[in-house]
């Protein structure tokens, strides 16, 4: 009879021992799973702000082009010249 007690003391430890690991493991993958969501979206938002600011360089890249394109190209044809000096004469 006292065996039967000891070894049923035994399993019950043993089943909240069990109990509180598997509970700590599922804390613990759940905290892990949370961690990877956040370091997804932190990569997505720095892919989308990369990508945003490729985006602008471009445009600004092109607007700088193009103004000295139009600006050089305005100087150097006659009709360019006459701009030129049309807009000295009226002072834009």
């Amino acid at each position: 009879m006292r065996l039967a007690r000891v070894l049923w003391a035994r399993r019950w430890s043993l089943e909240d021992v069990l109990g509180k690991t598997v509970a700590e493991l599922e804390a613990r993958v759940e905290a892990e799973t949370q961690r990877q969501l956040e370091l997804e979206r932190a990569r997505a938002e720095r892919r989308n702000q990369r990508e945003v600011a490729m985006e602008q360089a471009k445009r600004e890249t092109l607007q700088a082009r193009y103004a000295n394109v139009t600006r050089y190209g305005a100087l150097g044809c006659p009709y360019g010249v006459g701009l030129h000096q049309y807009q000295e004469v009226a002072g834009t």
